[in-house]
């Protein structure tokens, strides 16, 4: 395991960041055997990935003997730490087991982290994978979904409330964000002219320009 985190570091990550468009956040995800590396990755390297996301944790007695003899390195004050786990109900790892694999970790990591635990009916060690990854992303980029007040003519300028969302999200996840003008800016344009609440939504506009100075559906707006 240690090799094998060292090889992530010096190696897999530098060339991932040098071929692609990457920044420092980063999630690391494993499941059955790797699900306990990712678990050890997150007691030995805290710092190397963002998020974690063990699937079906296993073997189970494995990962337990890990969690009771493995020294944490983990920074108590560490601002953000996400860790997602679940198993099958048809699992082989067993309630009972990923239970107590979750006391485990709770009592190595203070209230401030985010770790969850999940148990999916029928699903069992295979049928798993998808589903432990498909709610992990849940909710790991949850926090990005911006949403409207129910009534903006009552509320702030919208650009102010997109700057507001701009900045939370940011400093959760300590990096600049992306928003794209499908997915943010125009439910807030379109909300707002229904409203006939031209004024901001033209201030919703210049700051969609800001971030999309080259969009031709915003000049043509």
């Amino acid at each position: 395991a240690e090799k094998y985190i060292s090889y992530l570091e010096s190696e897999v990550i530098p060339f991932i960041d040098d071929t692609y468009r990457t920044t420092s956040y980063k999630v690391l995800a494993g499941h059955s055997l790797a699900g306990n590396f990712v678990t050890y990755t997150m007691l030995k390297q805290p710092s190397l990935f963002t998020a974690y996301v063990a699937g079906s944790p296993g073997p189970p007695e494995l990962m337990i003997d890990l969690l009771k003899n493995t020294e944490s390195e983990a920074d108590k004050d560490m601002p953000f730490r996400f860790f997602f786990s679940s198993i099958g109900s048809k699992d082989l790892t067993g309630e009972d087991l990923f239970q107590e694999i979750e006391q485990l970790l709770k009592q190595i990591y203070t209230e401030h982290d985010q770790m969850f635990f999940e148990v999916n009916e029928n699903e069992d060690h295979i049928s798993n994978i998808s589903v432990n990854i498909q709610h992990a992303l849940d909710k790991l980029y949850r926090g990005w979904l911006f949403t409207l007040p129910e009534d903006l003519a009552i509320t702030r300028p919208a650009d102010e409330l997109l700057k507001d969302y701009i900045a939370e999200v940011q400093e959760k996840y300590g990096e600049d964000v992306y928003l794209g003008e499908y997915e943010v800016f125009y439910p807030v344009i379109d909300r707002l002219g229904e409203k006939k609440e031209f004024s901001r939504a033209i201030g919703a506009l210049h700051l969609l320009l800001k971030f999309h100075p080259n969009s031709d559906e915003a000049c043509a707006r």
